[in-house]
């Protein structure tokens, strides 16, 4: 009995301790949390129709250790199959019958300010690398990869930057378990992009260039099938411009990609244009973009996890119009033709109606 009474007491310090410092660490800490549900139309040519709902949760905390280290953490609902979604199905495999939707951790993350121009973030973090109108051609805007990136930014003037950020990431740390084997090489991407943000007239312009070499794919399958033999180096331009009509924004841009590992059917591009931007309640905007891929251009498996593929030409026109103040709502429709470049073409839409909230 006085054993028990003991542990009880000192399970009870214990928790009354971390009690203090969790609050103690709460001051400078900021807790984030966003819910979405989604009704998705899936339609493919020669295929019934498929209507499913589903949800998308994810809870944050982010706080400065000290005035030079952020840390920062995400989890998320996920069906565990994908790079590119932290989507779960409702009644979907994970949950039939009722059942508990897994939960992954989505972000684990450091970033410290070595100074006032040089940030070093490491761990699982959001894509570090610039997307002109959240261009989705090379990487999708859900993928959070992992490794160490180096990010500097040079502010000239209050009209004219430049940057540049280095990151190393690991796709899959590959190893034999046979004695006597030679290990395997890790399948990595190392990335480099450097732009400038220049304001001329009112406009604001940003243009940069990105170069991403991937290294040791033949090593796994963690990026699927690939269907090109020889590799992907690639090289990206981007340009975006932030402009306004009387006193509507809008923005312009466009995205580039060659593999200079394929010999053919190595290019792809991506044009858009925004209209107005939902962030008071009652306000709205409008996004519509073209893209076309060859083969060779790009990775599908961590590209735009919407239109999945390779080969193909898409369209997409988006709409958002916010309900309340952090609540909105979410219009999109995708239509795609795969296998583009080939004389069995087939048609692939996909249609999003999305609530969201966040706080």
């Amino acid at each position: 009995m006085n054993k028990y009474l003991l542990s009880s007491l000192l399970v009870s310090n214990l928790l009354t301790v971390g009690q203090a410092v969790a609050l103690e660490i709460g001051d400078s800490a900021v807790l984030k949390t966003d819910v979405r549900l989604r009704n998705q139309l899936v339609k493919v040519e020669d295929q019934k129709d498929r209507f499913h709902q589903r949800l998308r949760g994810r809870i944050a905390i982010e706080g400065q250790a000290n005035e030079k280290v952020k840390i920062g953490a995400r989890l998320a609902t996920s069906q565990g199959n994908k790079a590119t979604s932290t989507n779960t199905d409702l009644g979907g495999s994970d949950s039939a019958g009722f059942k508990e939707h897994t939960v992954w951790v989505d972000k684990f993350y450091f970033a410290w300010a070595a100074n006032e121009n040089l940030t070093v973030t490491g761990g699982k973090f959001d894509q570090p690398f610039f997307k002109a109108g959240k261009s989705e051609l090379l990487f999708d805007n859900d993928l959070t990869p992992e490794g160490v990136n180096l990010h500097y930014t040079c502010k000239c003037s209050d009209d004219f930057n430049w940057w540049a950020t280095a990151s190393g990431q690991w796709v899959d740390e590959v190893h034999s378990t046979t004695p006597g084997s030679e290990a395997y090489a890790d399948a990595t991407l190392g990335g480099f992009q450097a732009g400038v943000n220049a304001n001329m007239g009112g406009v604001k312009w940003t243009i940069g260039a990105s170069k991403y070499d991937y290294n040791n794919l033949d090593n796994t399958t963690a990026l699927g099938t690939l269907p090109s033999t020889e590799g992907y180096k690639l090289t990206n331009a981007f340009l975006e411009v932030n402009l306004e009509a009387g006193e509507m924004p809008i923005k312009i841009y466009a995205d580039y990609v060659t593999n200079s590992e394929a010999d053919d059917d190595k290019s792809g591009y991506l044009v858009g244009v925004k209209v107005n931007k939902a962030k008071e309640a009652g306000s709205w905007d409008a996004d519509v973009f073209m893209t076309k891929l060859e083969p060779n251009a790009n990775i599908k498996s961590i590209a735009d996890g919407d239109i999945n593929h390779n080969d193909v030409e898409a369209t997409r026109v988006t709409f958002n119009y916010m309900l309340a103040e952090n609540s909105k709502v979410r219009l999109s429709y995708l239509t795609t033709k795969q296998n583009a470049s080939t004389s069995t073409d087939s048609g692939y839409d996909v249609g999003q109606l999305d609530f969201e909230f966040k706080f």
